[in-house]
């Protein structure tokens, strides 16, 4: 294979071998650049140029040869001076510098366990297995948001519903609901059910209501009060619609592309969790709990 700069100026298209024969000696790479004890060769410099974007390509030349050779003058160099002096200052022996190299290998190989676990072209048949045992993700019936004060008695219902029409009604409702809703798990967030589905079910965890409160937001706009209480099981109900989502309905073909990543994290997580647990058996040798007490 050869790299191509990514550039569409056809100034800067021209291709630059992975190891051209001139670049060998005796079937090994020859050394464009020896710094201390690091050599970079030829495989180094395309590898390095292959992960640039195409703004910072152009901000080393205007042609291919200028970008080689200012790359490694102006990036690589100075890469390994730096380098070179670290280790003669000792600091790749220093607490931080061990720490952060830690962090920086462990962080690598988490990107490796998540490239390695990406779903293969070929696993149709997976994303198709998930698509069909979680439909409900991708298809959703309409749904209304609705905010609902549940009382006992209907006149006091009546005079909520004539508060919450006033200029101050998002307020005067907020106080209703704290101070008068029978519904002890939303009276303290404005009586608010979420978005509800026809059944009654709702996006709430453990919240259902009952259907007829979907019936009688249905005839009102979003934003609006029903203008009369809903006899809710035997109480009544002030009920507000506050807004609306319509019906969703993702296909396969739509929907693969997120399950290709939701599989990939299922996978990467289950790597994970299976490494730690054979490097674990593998590498930790002590561990004293009861030392923490000493850290400050």
């Amino acid at each position: 294979m050869a790299f191509r700069y990514r550039i569409k100026d056809a100034a800067l298209t021209a291709a630059l071998a992975i190891v051209p024969a001139q670049a060998k000696s005796g079937g090994e790479e020859l050394a464009v650049l020896r710094i201390g004890e690091v050599a970079i060769r030829v495989s180094d410099v395309e590898r390095r140029l292959s992960a640039l974007p195409d703004f910072q390509l152009l901000g080393l030349g205007s042609d291919p040869d200028q970008i080689r050779k200012s790359f490694v003058l102006r990036v690589l160099v100075g890469e390994l001076l730096y380098s070179e002096e670290a280790r003669r200052l000792r600091l790749t022996e220093a607490p931080a510098f061990v720490e952060r190299e830690r962090s920086m290998r462990a962080a690598a190989l988490e990107q490796e366990l998540l490239r390695t676990a990406a779903p293969e072209p070929s696993d149709g048949q997976q994303v198709l297995e998930y698509y069909r045992a979680n439909l409900s993700q991708f298809e959703m019936p309409r749904r209304i948001r609705i905010w609902r004060i549940l009382v006992e008695n209907r006149d006091l219902a009546v005079r909520m519903i004539d508060q919450a029409r006033r200029t101050d009604g998002p307020e005067r409702w907020r106080a209703l609901a704290k101070d008068y809703s029978l519904d002890q798990a939303t009276r303290f967030r404005d009586g608010d059910l979420g978005f509800v589905r026809p059944d009654g079910t709702t996006d709430q965890p453990g919240v259902r209501v009952d259907p007829a409160l979907f019936s009688a937001v249905e005839a009102v706009a979003d934003g609006a009060l029903v203008a009369e209480p809903v006899l809710e099981q035997g109480r009544f109900a002030v009920v507000w619609r506050r807004g609306s989502l319509p019906a969703v309905h993702r296909t396969l073909e739509q929907a693969e592309g997120t399950i290709r990543g939701l599989l990939a994290e299922r996978r990467f997580v289950e790597r994970r969790r299976s490494l730690l647990e054979s490097l674990r058996k593998r590498y930790v040798r002590e561990v004293n709990h009861e030392l923490l007490r000493y850290v400050r």
